[in-house]
């Protein structure tokens, strides 16, 4: 049926017969005409659509839980990260935040605590709306093909503890926000992606950090010095970027700092790292001239990765 003789018929028999599509073909249709425009926009629609065909009933793999654990989920859709926003807006309420309802919890607030999406090859953007997911905990999309920014909506995950995102092909900056409004982060990896910009300077904020990874990425700017306040830092990991100035003996002075990752920054003066002497530090990973400069000064039990 021609768009045109279709857009003469009442919006509701349109919905019906629209809502047959593909999700992914709301877009095309959504470029036909402002009216179709309104429809396939809308979550109204979208909510029709997907039940209509099938993709809001959560099947038995799709969450896993326990009687002593919060649920996870690992068996998304994979077209949800190519749906339009209000297609992943309403997936994102009936799969990751209803299906706790359906595990006879007591907690009416509570939502699926971990999403789990790693090494699928998956294409596509990392939906904004997944701040929806008021108490996700932990958030792994880690080795995949996913681009563009990561969404400042992220920030708003006051509860989030772990967040992998490395190995895709992440563009734009570290969210400015991210360490300051969730401060319960404990591991952070961001690394083999393109993110540009800084290091936030509010990264001591997450004062619960014990691991952070952002190596092999374009950043640039100098390492923040609220590091200093992470004191449970046991990993800090920037290699491979364009850092400059000296590293901060607040970062140094970090009793629980055991791996320091530094290497490839030609702007980067390594002239402090002889101050980790005292410490237990276990692994250093730097540029190889910068090794020769002070091997002399570290003691024998740390050991010493040299970039070749």
């Amino acid at each position: 049926m021609h768009s045109c003789v279709l857009t003469e018929l009442p919006v509701e028999l349109i919905e019906e017969i629209l809502s047959w599509i593909n999700p992914s073909n709301s877009i095309r249709l959504a470029r036909l005409c402002s009216k179709f425009a309104a429809i396939v926009s809308s979550s109204h629609f979208a909510n029709l659509n997907l039940a209509r065909l099938g993709l809001l009933k959560p099947t038995a793999t799709t969450v896993t839980t326990t009687k002593t654990t919060t649920p996870w989920i690992s068996n998304l859709n994979s077209a949800w990260f190519h749906w339009p926003q209000n297609y992943q807006e309403v997936y994102c309420q009936h799969i990751l935040v209803a299906p706790i309802n359906l595990h006879n919890s007591t907690n009416t607030n509570s939502s699926i605590d971990g999403i789990k999406w790693t090494s699928k090859s998956q294409r596509g953007r990392i939906p904004s709306c997944l701040n929806i997911i008021t108490y996700l905990k932990r958030l792994d999309l880690c080795f995949n093909e996913l681009a563009g920014p990561i969404p400042d909506t992220l920030t708003e995950l006051v509860h989030l503890e772990i967040l992998y995102l490395d190995h895709n092909k992440l563009t734009g900056t570290i969210p400015a926000n991210l360490f300051s409004r969730c401060p319960r982060l404990r591991c952070v990896r961001l690394c083999d992606n393109e993110l540009e910009g800084e290091i936030p300077s509010n990264l001591g904020d997450a004062m619960c950090l014990e691991y952070f990874n952002v190596s092999r990425n374009r950043l640039t700017g100098r390492i923040p010095e609220s590091v200093g306040q992470l004191v449970y830092l046991e990993e800090f990991g920037a290699s491979s970027n364009g850092l400059v100035g000296e590293v901060p003996l607040q970062l140094l002075g970090l009793e629980d700092l055991k791996c320091l990752y530094l290497k490839n920054n030609e702007g980067l003066d390594y002239d402090r790292i002889q101050y980790v002497i005292d410490k237990e530090v276990h692994l250093i990973s730097l540029h190889q001239t910068d090794v020769k400069a002070i091997a002399d000064c570290l003691p024998g039990r740390v050991d010493l990765h040299v970039s070749r």
